[in-house]
């Protein structure tokens, strides 16, 4: 059991379909401590069903993966209450509904910045902000897809 003792934040799970439900599979299979976080408060249910497959995980809303605040709130009460942690993977994602239901080539300028911002800048940011509060156990890890 390579990761027993180990705590690992998963952010962005979706379902049982998605890339992040494999890597919680394996990281609880080999001895991991999982923490989620989900967006809206209305999949709260949904995620506490799919991560009652992975006992003593954790959830913790993060309203918004674009907001400093919300994402430095968020990973403070991780912090607070589940110490330093020894891994996140980021798998959060997020585009407008309507650049998702035209062809590519008709994605606006706004939806590409958003997309950008949440898919792909927030896992700076949140590896900036747990640094910068001690979230992060020496030697951490980071992920993202």
């Amino acid at each position: 059991m390579i990761l027993k003792d180990k705590k690992i934040l998963i952010m962005g799970l979706r379902n049982k379909w998605s890339i992040a439900y494999g890597i919680a599979q394996a990281a609880h299979q080999n001895g991991a401590t999982l923490l989620f976080t989900y967006r809206k408060k209305e999949y709260e249910t949904k995620m506490r069903e799919l991560v009652s497959a992975f006992p003593g995980s954790q959830i913790y809303q993060l309203e918004d993966a674009s907001e400093d605040e919300k994402v430095e709130q968020t990973l403070r009460q991780i912090k607070e209450e589940n110490g330093a942690i020894d891994g996140i993977v980021h798998a959060i994602a997020n585009a407008n509904p309507e650049d998702l239901h035209r062809d590519f080539i008709e994605t606006s300028k706004e939806g590409y910045w958003h997309a950008l911002e949440v898919s792909a800048y927030s896992f700076v940011m949140i590896a900036r902000i747990a640094k910068k509060i001690g979230l992060l156990r020496e030697k951490a890890s980071l992920v993202t897809l």
